[in-house]
């Protein structure tokens, strides 16, 4: 016989068994792929939306996340992300204060979020000295 062996078991049920072992691990792979970017957003504890409305991360467009400066931790993490169209209104408005902590901001204080590296580096220093002052 001068015919290609085939490389599939003899066995049907041991071919089942790989084919079902096979699937299943695909499907772990997509779901952590699909999870990895939730821990970015861990730090956050209220979304606002264009209508200052409470919301989740997924209401909020991810071009459209902003944060306050004036609203960072001490340790230099982000509490509050809001939708960039509720920063308009409020400054249409002539509302110029945190809607949280009710602390004073300026249209330049208004940061698109997830802060990079670099900028965290450049808020963390900017803290730093305001605390020696």
């Amino acid at each position: 016989m001068t015919g290609t062996r085939s490389r599939l078991p003899n066995n049907a049920a041991k071919t089942r068994k790989r084919l079902n072992f096979n699937s299943v691990k695909n499907n772990s792979n997509r779901n952590s792929n699909r999870n990895s970017n939730s821990n970015s957003n861990s730090n956050v504890t209220t979304w606002f939306n264009a209508n200052m409305l409470g919301a989740t991360k997924k209401n909020v467009p991810s071009n459209k996340r902003r944060y306050l400066r004036v609203n960072v931790d001490a340790n230099g993490k982000v509490r509050t992300v809001y939708h960039r169209n509720a920063f308009i209104k409020m400054l249409r408005a002539r509302n110029t204060r945190s809607p949280l902590t009710r602390r004073s901001f300026h249209p330049n204080n208004i940061r698109r979020y997830p802060p990079t590296p670099i900028k965290k580096k450049i808020n963390n220093a900017l803290r730093k000295s305001n605390r020696k002052k």
